[in-house]
């Protein structure tokens, strides 16, 4: 992981300013998991999609979405930041597991 993405993202998580949630990269309440935090340090725009019964919120990065299927398959990876997979799963349980953000950002500047 670059250095400058990993120092962007490791202060936003400690920042306060984000509300932190376990089911989505954002919510429509505004609340975000971790990689959601990232993807939005990154540059990412969310945009809704679907109606007001069924909407889910996705990233766009560079034009492209960010939807559950790419973080599976290793976008962060492969096109952003160089965080492998295992490793977003990892963050992901963590954060769906209660780990504060702060927490999470204790293990990133760790491990990462």
């Amino acid at each position: 992981m670059k250095k400058a993405h990993k120092t962007k993202w490791v202060k936003a998580l400690r920042s306060g300013r984000y509300k932190q949630n376990t089911d989505g990269l954002l919510l429509n309440d505004g609340s975000y998991c971790c990689l959601g935090v990232l993807a939005l340090t990154l540059g990412a725009k969310f945009k809704t999609k679907g109606n007001e019964w069924d909407a889910v919120t996705v990233p766009v990065l560079d034009g492209e979405e960010i939807g559950q299927k790419k973080m599976r398959d290793g976008f962060l990876q492969q096109k952003v930041c160089g965080i492998p997979h295992p490793t977003q799963k990892k963050l992901a349980n963590m954060n769906d597991d209660g780990k504060s953000f702060a927490e999470i950002a204790d293990y990133i500047e760790a491990n990462l």
